[in-house]
């Protein structure tokens, strides 16, 4: 009769011993730092931590303090400030001297301007839509690649790349068509043209379009070459307004220039 009792005893001896040590050092760590795992009994899990704890089983993983932020005492004229002031500095004194690269391309464009001031009412909307798309897509993938870092993980092979410029380009095309046909609406509307406004349009597709693709590769190739992908923001905006104008008056160029009367005199 003892011996039922005498196995249930061995088998729960056998139980809390494989409980004890049971400790998945690949789980990730809770918002607060703890391992989750599986449910367990209180003596169990108590039992877990304190192993875990002692004998340096989760030395692998990211200690708590890696998610928190930076520390910074935000004390005026310190040596973090003057850092701070050099690394940004830096990098806007470079962005301004390259966003002035649009001046020269609407000086390129300058007689389509002239002639279809319509175009350069709208090119700040065009250029804005253009950064706006694209920081929506450089938002995103600087968040991917801060949670994989933080996981432990690289940024993951050329094909999930890919995937990843592909999704954000197709879902670009299909963000610029909804805005291409509301830009179209706000210019016939507004200036009774609609040559004017099928160009803006068009310009608006393709630039919502170009700004998902630099959205999308430019953190990630920052990240590549050892850069701060979180640089990529400011550096979309300006990559944004040069090639915002330059698409814009390409596609306006090609769609009012050449209609053109035969005695050379464009259409209006």
């Amino acid at each position: 009769s003892d011996r039922p009792d005498a196995a249930q005893s061995a088998y729960k001896r056998a139980t809390d011993a494989k409980a004890v040590p049971a400790v998945n050092v690949a789980k990730p760590l809770a918002a607060n730092g703890a391992l989750f795992s599986a449910p367990k009994h209180r003596g169990a899990e108590a039992a877990d931590v304190e192993l875990a704890r002692t004998s340096g089983a989760t030395s692998g993983l990211p200690s708590p303090a890696m998610h928190r932020p930076p520390r910074s005492s935000f004390a005026p004229f310190s040596r973090e400030f003057w850092r701070t002031f050099r690394t940004r500095t830096g990098w806007l004194v470079g962005l301004l001297i390259l966003q002035s690269a649009s001046s020269v391309i609407l000086a390129r464009y300058d007689e389509l301007i002239e002639k279809h001031f319509v175009i350069a009412l709208f090119l700040t909307m065009l250029v804005g839509a253009g950064g706006n798309a694209g920081n929506q897509s450089t938002v995103t993938i600087v968040r991917y690649l801060a949670s994989s870092r933080s996981g432990g993980s690289s940024l993951g092979s050329w094909r999930r790349q890919w995937k990843m410029l592909r999704y954000e380009v197709l879902l670009g095309a299909c963000v610029g068509c909804v805005l291409a046909t509301v830009a179209w609406l706000r210019v016939y509307l507004t200036h009774r043209n609609a040559l004017a406004a099928s160009a803006i349009s068009t310009s608006l597709l393709f630039v919502v379009v170009a700004a998902k693709l630099l959205g999308t590769a430019m953190p990630l190739a920052f990240a590549a070459v050892g850069v701060d992908p979180a640089h990529a923001a400011p550096a979309i905006q300006v990559a944004m307004d040069i090639v915002g104008v330059l698409i814009t008056c390409a596609v306006s160029g090609a769609f009012l220039l050449r209609q053109a009367s035969p005695g050379g005199t464009p259409a209006t």
